[in-house]
């Protein structure tokens, strides 16, 4: 982005360490229209009283690095926020794909929910496909899950002083992305999980950001995420911790917590053997330098890694 802006002469502002409250005031005060973020960084925005003094209608929003959650989108789009979603990795310099709403789809909030919620739709000149572990392309029905793969004329063709990484980038000439996902019949695509953060127990597969999603669902939940520990019977059970509401903290246990997920397994969205046994509320959540969950580190302090 900072190379298109200097190339159509835009002025560009950088705020240097993300602080929620000094970027509201840039946003205010340098009237933004375009910038980019993390969902955590878009969360602690949301969440600092100033949100309600400034007015974001006039700015567009690219959140990419993780996966938004609905709840966050909305509460996002009912500040005026104008927001999309991007999918994309370093090797890939770094675009893959943006979410926006085809001319066929429909406009209203539940229409721009589902489109800024996936991963979008391949940016132009981007081929990707969905694969089994055998490399064979799988339907775009929306519960066919697979690897990730694209080609375009942008990507790295492999890594410096490590040629054997960069021969298991490249396979049947395309790029394997290592993250998991599915794609609609709409076109959209939408990423599970990395193939090395997927819980593997019993033999199946269990998205952690699938369970990270719902637990954020409850009232009380102000953050969540899911890793999988070991289990002697199980192989990898999902553990989930949770940070509650500041005004909630003494209101809500482990318990009450287990007794809300079983909701989605009545509902029938997610099987019962996914369900974590335990849910551990911390004060925060560790994130890396770049704001997104720091899983190693989580595993670190659960004694895991």
């Amino acid at each position: 982005m900072p190379y298109l802006a200097t190339l159509v002469g835009a002025r560009q502002i950088y705020p240097g360490r993300h602080n929620p409250h000094t970027a509201l005031e840039l946003i205010r005060d340098q009237k933004v229209t375009f910038s980019h973020c993390l969902p955590t960084m878009l969360h602690m925005i949301m969440s600092d009283p100033l949100v309600d003094e400034v007015d974001l209608s006039r700015l567009k929003l690219i959140v990419s690095g993780a996966k938004i959650s609905r709840q966050l989108a909305q509460d996002a789009m009912g500040k005026g926020l104008n927001i999309y979603s991007g999918y994309g990795m370093s090797e890939a310099c770094p675009l893959i794909s943006v979410s926006h709403l085809k001319p066929d789809k429909g406009h209203s909030t539940k229409d721009r929910l589902d489109a800024v919620t996936s991963a979008g739709i391949p940016a132009p000149l981007v081929e990707l496909r969905i694969v089994d572990h055998l490399g064979t392309p799988l339907p775009h029905d929306g519960s066919s899950v697979g690897e990730i793969v694209v080609r375009s004329p942008w990507l790295t063709r492999g890594y410096y002083n490590d040629a054997d990484r960069g021969h298991n980038l490249w396979r049947d000439g395309w790029l394997h992305t290592g993250d998991i996902g599915f794609i609609d019949t709409d076109g959209y695509i939408h990423i599970t999980e990395r193939t090395k953060d997927v819980i593997k127990s019993g033999g199946e597969w269990i998205s952690g950001a699938q369970l990270e999603n719902m637990v954020r669902k409850h009232k009380a939940v102000a953050d969540a995420a899911v890793v999988g520990v070991p289990d002697e019977k199980w192989g990898e059970k999902p553990l989930v911790l949770v940070v509650i509401k500041d005004e909630l903290k003494d209101l809500v246990s482990e318990d009450d917590l287990k007794n809300f997920m079983q909701y989605f397994v009545d509902s029938g969205e997610v099987s019962k053997y996914a369900l974590p046994d335990k849910y551990l509320i911390v004060d925060e959540i560790p994130t890396t330098g770049v704001r997104k969950v720091n899983f190693r580190m989580i595993r670190e302090n659960l004694g895991v890694e």
